[in-house]
């Protein structure tokens, strides 16, 4: 062998060796995708993975809680039941870790779904789950994306489905909807579907709420800055709530409540900072957007039916709209009371069927779906929903 011909081998042993290794530390990054055994709980499941890791979970009924304390994908393959043994007790999902990812997943009958408040959790994702008769959750850190989710009839005593806090957060595709309103010797059940009240310092900024269907709620959406801080550093900031639909539903008329939600979305009491609430579509709430205290946003393109005759009601105290910080654009502003006047405009595919035939959120016969050229956006177009609205 010359000294040539053994140089050029040398080179292509080390080059393989190092192609070698660049494979197994990019397939490391990756993480290895694990199947639970047969019999095999989804907590020892856990407890064998490390971070970056997928495991993925047979269909079934599994009788315990979620606990993931890893960085790690948590994945159903086919319908994957999670109860506890007694309804309406315990924590069915408890996440301690970031980067963790919990998907497709049924948590049913829990007393609650975990609260994350104080606990740094960056990049949480909950996708393609359904809550179903269990309690509240409550979410903060940074970066959780919340998309396609069921959160189907709370349990009562909630309050509230989803408690909010923290910065960078996405809700997307979720469909929050079941609660029924019972008014008997207990008392009014107050339910708001997504809601941040920061009486001890909390704070929530760079928030996108988008193209979710909330219905059967007293509020769909409160943010209430309600110590009234107007600290700059722990004002609410920076909240995008667009293409969403508020389908109010009918309440049982008692000495407790009204018949009808009492708004669709509430932005409460303190200074509020770049709040914007566009292309949405608000019907049967008694307010469809409420204010009350300073604050700056951009309000545009919502469809109003079917409800009070207040697009923004001034609930106590004194609004400071600003100057120049309000556009009310080309929003509708409508009580619709009988049906032959749903040929004006807005007029929808089935006003009596919020999601069809099918049953399936943002599918095409949903009964929602605006059909009539409308003004949504900057003027009269034919609606395109769901899809972003058009940046200011």
């Amino acid at each position: 062998m010359t000294d040539r011909t053994f140089r050029r081998l040398y080179f292509f042993v080390l080059l393989g060796m190092a192609l070698t290794l660049a494979l197994f530390i990019g397939l490391s990054a990756f993480g290895a995708t694990t199947t639970l055994a047969q019999g095999q709980t989804i907590g020892s499941g856990i407890a064998n993975a490390t971070p970056g890791d997928t495991l993925l979970v047979p269909a079934g009924l599994y009788r315990e809680p979620l606990n993931l304390n890893k960085g790690i994908t948590v994945q159903a393959q086919g319908v994957v039941t999670l109860s506890p043994v007694t309804a309406g007790t315990g924590t069915g999902l408890m996440v301690t870790a970031s980067n963790a990812k919990v998907i497709g997943i049924a948590f049913v009958d829990w007393g609650t779904l975990g609260w994350h408040y104080g606990l740094g959790l960056a990049n949480v994702t909950i996708k393609d789950c359904r809550f179903f008769r269990s309690g509240s959750m409550g979410i903060d850190g940074t970066g959780w994306l919340v998309e396609g989710n069921d959160f189907d009839r709370p349990l009562r005593g909630a309050d509230n489905t989803v408690s909010l806090f923290g910065v960078g957060h996405t809700f997307r595709r979720n469909y929050f909807h079941g609660w029924v309103f019972p008014d008997d010797a207990q008392g009014f059940i107050h339910m708001d579907h997504i809601q941040f009240w920061n009486n001890n310092g909390e704070i929530l900024k760079d928030i996108l709420v988008e193209e979710n269907i909330f219905t059967d709620y007293t509020q769909g959406m409160i943010l209430a800055n309600e110590t009234a801080t107007a600290d700059p550093a722990k004002v609410p900031q920076n909240i995008t709530v667009r293409n969403n639909v508020f389908w109010g539903t009918d309440m049982v008329p008692g000495p407790n409540n009204l018949n009808r939600p009492s708004w669709g979305v509430f932005l409460g009491k303190g200074p509020m900072s770049n709040i914007r609430v566009t292309n949405n579509v608000f019907r049967f709430n008694a307010n469809h957007i409420g204010t009350r205290g300073p604050w700056t946003n951009f309000v545009q393109g919502n469809i109003i039916t079917e409800g009070g005759a207040n697009y923004t009601v001034e609930d106590g105290g004194t609004v400071n709209r600003g100057t120049g910080n309000v556009n009310w654009g080309w929003s509708w502003q409508m009580v619709v009371p009988t049906a032959p006047d749903l040929d004006i405009n807005p007029q929808y595919a089935n006003v009596n069927s919020l999601l069809g035939a099918d049953g399936v959120p943002w599918t095409a016969d949903d009964g929602w779906r605006p059909t009539a050229p409308m003004a949504l956006g900057y003027g009269p177009q034919t609606a395109v929903l769901p899809g972003p609205g058009p940046a200011p």
